[in-house]
């Protein structure tokens, strides 16, 4: 009977220890962690841009009038660039010193307009403006969760383990623009014409008066004789 007695007392004595020990009492070991994390979230607003770019073709051309084609030119350049202009003085005198008493031109014989390509190009983003907050988790083990730079890295919480994660998150306003760019060629061709310089013919009226005037001064000489 005492042996039963003594028995059960010693059982009574060692649940507080086992109960304490359970509870993480004593010396047991400490497994709760501190982390942090980050998380930036991108709101974009978009723009389109549309511009155009102009390119030229100008081509001069030179002839004598009811000739063929002496001089032929393309510029890749507007009609009213120096450039040209020198050349169609050059052409000009070219057409004087060929006979031609006068220039008629330059006159434009034709005149075009033609897309000839269209490229989209995506800018850089720019950052307008941003926003941040903070929230704490518990987290309890076993698992894994994503701490550091932009959660980037994994963290093993152990069995019974506690982690405590600090997570900053920041909203980064930001505009991307969508520049369109058209291009569009110009085709102009331009003409001088030499006019020759000719011989005046007389008008019949005229040769008939010049005819009547002989005829009376012959007629006059023939009275003088008599």
């Amino acid at each position: 009977m005492k042996i039963r007695i003594l028995l059960i007392a010693l059982i009574i004595g060692a649940l507080p220890i086992t109960a304490f020990a359970a509870n993480g009492g004593g010396g047991g070991t400490d497994t709760s962690t501190s982390t942090s994390s980050t998380l930036n979230i991108y709101d974009n607003s978009y723009l389109t841009v549309s511009q155009q770019v102009n390119t030229y073709s100008t081509e001069i051309i030179g002839l004598m009038q009811g000739g063929s084609t002496l001089y032929d030119q393309t510029f890749n350049a507007a009609f009213t660039d120096a450039q040209i202009q020198a050349y169609i003085a050059t052409v000009s005198g070219y057409l004087t010193g060929s006979g031609a008493s006068s220039i008629l031109g330059p006159t434009l014989l034709s005149d075009s307009i033609s897309l000839v390509s269209s490229l989209a190009s995506i800018g850089a983003p720019v950052i307008t403006g941003s926003d941040s907050t903070g929230a704490t988790t518990t987290y309890i083990g076993p698992q894994t969760i994503m701490i550091g730079n932009n959660q980037s890295t994994p963290f093993t919480i152990v069995p019974g383990g506690v982690d405590i994660d600090t997570l900053y998150t920041s909203i980064i306003y930001q505009t991307i623009t969508t520049t369109t760019t058209d291009k569009y060629l110009t085709s102009d061709v331009y003409e001088l014409i030499g006019v020759p310089a000719t011989t005046s013919v007389p008008e019949p009226s005229t040769i008939l008066l010049v005819g009547f005037g002989l005829m009376g001064l012959a007629g006059v000489r023939r009275k003088i004789k008599k």
